[in-house]
């Protein structure tokens, strides 16, 4: 039995971005704020809820997009849409993936999911950016270990 409204069941082979309304006080917003943003962006999102076994607390997720991945279909937000939306609120409480060839995303923790964020990639070596000449007279006069 499929509840109406719960996060899990989506159409397979599609682009999803959600809002986790409970997470937007981290970037300083109220629930309310938020959807005035999301409005003020021309979005009418679609309001889903998630029971979070973690917090023991139902997530409540705004679904801004969800569009087919096919070559030949604009994307139902622009590019400024969506660098806005990032703007507003950033890794903390937006999400973006795909849906997957199942569509079943109810094993998916949005919340969970956005607490634990790609890590940063190390900065780059010193060496990087140098001549290869450079680099090498770098690495030859790197001190010798005991």
């Amino acid at each position: 039995m499929t509840i109406p409204c719960q996060f899990s069941q989506f159409p397979p082979n599609h682009w999803l971005t959600v809002v986790c309304l409970n997470r937007v006080c981290l970037r300083g917003l109220t629930v309310d704020s938020a959807m005035e943003k999301i409005a003020e962006l021309g979005i009418t999102p679609e309001l889903k809820y998630q029971w979070n076994p973690i917090e023991s607390e139902i997530d409540v997720l705004a679904i801004v997009q969800c569009d087919p991945l096919e070559k030949d279909r604009e994307p139902s937000l622009s590019e400024t849409q969506i660098q806005q939306l990032w703007d507003i609120f950033g890794n903390e409480s937006l999400l973006s993936r795909s849906t997957g060839k199942s569509g079943d995303l109810s094993k998916v923790l949005v919340r969970e999911k956005l607490k634990h964020p790609v890590p940063t990639p190390p900065s780059k070596p010193s060496w990087y950016g140098k001549s290869m000449g450079e680099a090498l007279v770098d690495f030859l006069t790197l001190p010798s270990k005991p």
